[in-house]
């Protein structure tokens, strides 16, 4: 008894140990000459064609190695899923024709010649390309699939057809390319899935487009919210399109943006979040009816546009959360429909001009804002509102402001904070529609009307100090003087007001 007991326990043990040396058996390749990689002799369990060589070819649970004692091409008949592929030392060329290759591991190239599918080549973990060839075959590249480890890493120089980054697990992935890691995508590339997906790179790591089509449609809210590598897209190509997730906040997030194209066209289509710069070197883009949303990651947003020359846009939210940004224009910008200035904290738009032919909304919880922008209410046919705060006077302060309508009229909506100057160069009429609006936190504010309006028309008008002591310097031309008829004038503590004009009895 207690020998039949021993020897089933000894089998027992001896199949454990089997099937645990089975779960990542080493395969070397050591054909002679140009052979198939699906027969197992072909394969053997050391380097350097010793040891015992196998009776089946590498499986799902297997890794594969070609090492620098074989010279011999390996040629896929089949669809391969294995672990891991390194190639180091090796100076034959692996051909996989049009077999999907899947590895839920790695895949590492020293040395030797890789020629991917045509089909799809499926990478869950790290991809590494030091040295020898790696020909894309106008293949399908896709990193996903349960990853062993939470973050991937793609170093090298890289070419592909089209890539995709694709996650729908939990807990989502960090994507890093290291310094000098340029991927070159030379058709599509996607970024897809409902989990979080962040693109960094701790130095300049880039993802150069020359392809058609740019993909952002990751649909998870958290995605590229730490991304930092940068997007580059370039090219000669008639038509490129950067596609984002349609979907509001933040999902499908981009890192840093550059396009740098040589010709042709650039289209933006749906909702595209962005967290970093947004440089734009050389290129047309067609904005469409697309949504641009700058979301805050870090305490800086920069968008530097065309120069010669202005970037268009056609929406863009610039948006915060628990934390100040400070969005800063080089050059000048256009927005060609609604410009949204939102969020939990104070948003500060800095630097060039932004040209706006639609609705202005600013209305972001808190008061410190400090922008030295102007923005530019231009619609030469259509009217244009800006609308303030719901209920708060001293949330969501606007920049300099310039009215300079050929035509059109402009509504005042809500409680509308302005830090900066108040020019009105041309419009038909302003009507103030109840609004309130105040002036202030400016150490030499300016109000003034160059148009053909006999006086500005205010209902409410405060002259506030947005938590600061102003001076506010009105133009002799702006007649205060009727607001006594269409609301009130009231003045804050420690508020300087300097005009040669009457402010009548209703200032206090």
């Amino acid at each position: 008894m207690r020998a039949a007991l021993f020897s089933t326990l000894t089998l027992f043990t001896l199949l454990l140990l089997h099937v645990t040396q089975a779960s990542a058996a080493s395969y070397y390749w050591h054909a002679a000459v140009d052979e198939d990689w699906h027969k197992g002799a072909n394969w053997t369990d050391t380097p350097g064609g010793g040891g015992t060589a196998y009776a089946t070819p590498p499986g799902s649970s297997d890794i594969v190695f070609f090492t620098n004692n074989v010279t011999s091409n390996c040629t896929l008949s089949a669809a391969v899923d294995v672990i891991d592929v390194t190639m180091m030392g090796y100076t034959g060329t692996v051909v996989c024709g049009s077999n999907n290759v899947t590895l839920s591991g790695s895949f590492t190239q020293d040395d030797g010649t890789f020629e991917s599918t045509s089909q799809t080549f499926e990478i869950s973990d790290d991809m590494t390309v030091s040295g020898g060839t790696f020909n894309h075959n106008n293949g399908f590249v896709r990193f996903s699939g349960p990853s062993n480890n939470s973050s991937r890493t793609i170093t090298g120089t890289i070419s592909f057809y089209d890539l995709r980054f694709h996650e729908n697990g939990a807990p989502g992935v960090g994507i890093t390319l290291p310094a000098g890691t340029l991927l070159t995508v030379n058709n599509n590339f996607s970024v897809t899935g409902n989990n979080t997906i962040h693109i960094e790179s701790p130095g300049n790591g880039t993802i150069d487009c020359v392809g058609p089509a740019i993909n952002f449609t990751n649909n998870n809210s958290a995605s590229g919210f730490s991304s930092t590598a940068t997007i580059r897209i370039s090219g000669a190509l008639a038509t490129q399109t950067l596609t984002g997730s349609g979907i509001a906040y933040r999902a499908g997030g981009i890192g840093k943006l550059e396009i740098d194209k040589s010709a042709g066209t650039l289209n933006l289509s749906g909702l595209i979040s962005t967290y970093q710069n947004w440089t734009h070197i050389s290129g047309n883009v067609d904005p469409g009816t697309s949504t641009v949303y700058f979301r805050r990651r870090q305490n800086n947003i920069t968008v530097d546009g065309l120069n010669p020359g202005t970037t268009s846009f056609y929406n863009v939210y610039i948006a915060t959360s628990l934390q100040p940004l400070i969005f800063t224009i080089i050059d000048e910008i256009t927005v060609e429909n609604d410009l949204v200035i939102t969020g939990s904290d104070h948003v500060s738009v800095n630097g060039g001009d932004i040209q706006l032919f639609g609705d202005l909304t600013s209305n972001f919880t808190k008061r410190y804002a400090n922008g030295t922008s102007t923005i530019h209410l231009v619609d030469p046919t259509l009217d244009q509102t800006i609308t303030g705060h719901a209920s708060i006077l001293g949330n969501g302060i606007l920049p300099n402001i310039t009215i300079d309508k050929s035509g059109g009229d402009v509504y005042f909506q809500d409680f509308i904070s302005i830090k900066g100057d108040f020019t009105v160069e041309s419009v038909d009429n302003i009507f103030p529609s109840g609004s309130t609006v105040g002036f202030g936190r400016n150490s030499n504010l300016k109000i003034l009307n160059r148009s053909s309006l006999a006086a500005i028309p205010f209902d409410n008008l405060v002259f506030a100090n947005f938590g600061m002591a102003s001076v506010i310097n009105i133009g002799d031309d702006v007649d205060l003087t009727e607001l006594q008829t269409t609301g009130t004038i009231s003045m804050q503590n420690n508020v300087t007001v300097r005009t040669s004009a009457t402010l009548g009895n209703e200032v206090n």
